[in-house]
């Protein structure tokens, strides 16, 4: 696999947390009531599909074992902005970052 599969797998998480912000809108209650309408069975359906799509990609993104210096730096700095701005790991979360951290195999300069 090449070392562009971080970048994959990036984008797709970035892609995945943009579309779950989308549907946070919908499902806001206070925002509702501002536009006049009510949060919909629909709308919590959207954001509970956007959630599950989010978390998968992270997870992808975790587990991810780098092959190449670049994409281990490229996957700690993506996550160390992603956790900054949203939210920490969870243990699962964590979990899934060691065990992929262990499987590195960097050849030695």
């Amino acid at each position: 696999m090449s070392a562009l599969k971080i970048y994959h797998l990036i984008a797709a998480h970035a892609v995945a947390a943009a579309r779950l912000e989308e549907a946070a809108d919908g499902i806001d209650n206070t925002q509702a009531r501002q536009e006049g309408r009510e949060v919909s069975e629909a709308d919590q359906a959207e954001w509970d599909t956007a959630e599950a799509e989010e978390e998968k990609a992270f997870d992808a993104l975790l587990s991810h074992v780098p092959e190449a210096t670049i994409e281990l730096q490229r996957k700690l700095a993506y996550i160390e902005i992603h956790t900054h701005h949203t939210e920490t790991l969870d243990r699962r979360q964590c979990a899934l970052l060691f065990e992929s951290l262990m499987g590195v195999r960097l050849r030695a300069a």
